[in-house]
């Protein structure tokens, strides 16, 4: 076990101590201080600490609130439980079989529709201060299930370690401080929350929570919401980011913008063209790339220029403690400049899947003792002269449609299923902005 410092929650507490009256969350009803956000993170840790028999619980998380499961993740953090958010819309069938999947310890449940199950606790029995104990810095610290289509739900399982590390990386190499106002756009159900939450609050910044849906699905209000809570940091994916500079007239639009990283999607070079278009040098965009099997981003970009020129935006270099490697069909790398599989060796990933049968042949376990695994992407790629990794596109039938993986096949099967007596085919297109639709045939 680890010191308390090598985890994440003592940062937020610290600044919380510091600055207790500041503004930590902007939520749709009001601010909440950094002092207010930790006597409620308190009370639901306490809530989980005393509903739990294990050191290592799991917490299903069920609310449509994102200030619910800011809370919630905060109070997981402090006492090393596992966060497992649940979309508070999917419908009962597969709410059920999460739930059977992840064996909840405890279930936190905003919405009413489970609360007749033992392990259910509803957010009204949020409780005072108690003692907590310090997690344990390898442990688990969160259970994400993948997107989309691209088969069984995979529940991955990350660790506090991970998490740390990338939230560390982000705040020095972009110069994220206590100034920052950054956006909360992500759902809760995508591992990017994590780091749309933890990067600004560690640093005594201000997170600002959507109003509504709309706010972000449309161009002029999530424009109009930017500008008027001053946000200077957005992470989002292309295909939202995409309309909403378009609903720019110029850098004005969005004064307090400095920064801006993208993931989850292709960037095209239009989209580069866009951008500096709007904001020459005045902010920075980063290209973020790495999937949710190890622990949100493992390669970064700041995209300039130079990116005009390329094939492809490149989707950059790795984070310190990660090595890259590029293999053709028969396990043997590749040369530079040549096309192939990109596999990502790192000890700040992910435990693999809560189902282990399903992390073999995709991770291997090269170091126990240090978590250190080498996960096998599915990802195209090559490396050109510079050091940075350029992606072509998968090496199977899976897309990514608004950050969202979809196997096309498993939508052709979905389809024939509806129309039984006509074959069907299922592709995928870019538009001309580069945005990614699907086709039936």
């Amino acid at each position: 076990m680890t010191s308390q410092h090598s985890h994440v929650f003592p940062g937020i507490s610290r600044v919380a101590r510091t600055f207790p009256d500041k503004t930590a969350i902007v939520t749709p009803d009001g601010p909440v201080s950094y002092a207010d956000l930790m006597a409620r993170v308190q009370g639901a840790a306490h809530l989980i600490a005393s509903s739990c028999t294990s050191e290592a619980a799991r917490v299903a998380v069920l609310s449509g609130d994102r200030f619910d499961c800011i809370v919630a993740l905060l109070a997981c953090l402090k006492i090393g439980a596992s966060f497992c958010p649940l979309d508070a819309g999917q419908s009962d069938a597969l709410l059920a079989a999460k739930l059977n999947a992840l064996h909840a310890d405890v279930i936190l449940d905003a919405t009413g529709r489970i609360e007749t199950q033992a392990n259910a606790r509803h957010w009204a029995n949020l409780t005072a201060d108690a003692e907590t104990p310090t997690p344990w810095f390898d442990a688990p610290a969160y259970v994400f299930f993948s997107s989309g289509t691209t088969g069984p739900q995979k529940a991955i399982v990350g660790t506090q370690k991970g998490v740390k590390h990338f939230v560390d990386w982000e705040r020095q190499a972009l110069a994220i401080n206590a100034d920052v106002i950054a956006s909360q756009i992500v759902s809760p159900v995508f591992d990017a929350f994590l780091r749309d939450v933890l990067v600004p609050l560690t640093a005594g910044g201000t997170l600002v929570l959507a109003p509504d849906a709309e706010a972000i699905l449309d161009p002029a209000s999530l424009r109009n919401w930017l500008r008027e809570a001053r946000v200077s940091l957005v992470h989002t994916v292309p295909s939202i980011a995409r309309p909403l500079m378009a609903s720019l007239s110029g850098s004005a639009d969005l004064p307090d913008l400095r920064l801006m990283a993208l993931s989850g999607e292709r960037i095209t070079r239009a989209d580069v063209a866009q951008w500096l278009e709007h904001f020459g040098t005045r902010a920075r965009l980063f290209n973020f790339f790495g999937p949710s099997e190890t622990t949100m981003t493992k390669l970064f970009h700041e995209v300039t220029p130079a990116d005009l020129d390329q094939p492809s935006v490149p989707v950059g270099q790795p984070l310190p403690g990660v090595t890259l490697t590029l293999r053709d069909t028969d396990g043997n790398e590749v040369p530079r400049g040549a096309r192939g599989e990109l596999f990502i060796e790192t000890e700040f990933g992910t435990l693999g899947y809560l189902d282990a049968a399903m992390s073999e042949g995709v991770f291997d376990v090269l170091d126990t003792d240090t978590n250190l695994r080498r996960y096998r992407t599915g990802d195209m790629c090559s490396i050109n002269e510079n050091g940075d990794v350029l992606f072509f596109g998968r090496g199977d039938d899976v897309v990514k449609v608004s950050g969202v993986r979809v196997d096309c096949v498993a939508v052709e099967i979905a389809l024939q299923r509806v129309t039984p007596e006509t074959p069907v085919i299922v592709t995928a297109h870019r538009d001309a902005r580069g945005a990614t639709a699907l086709h039936a045939l």
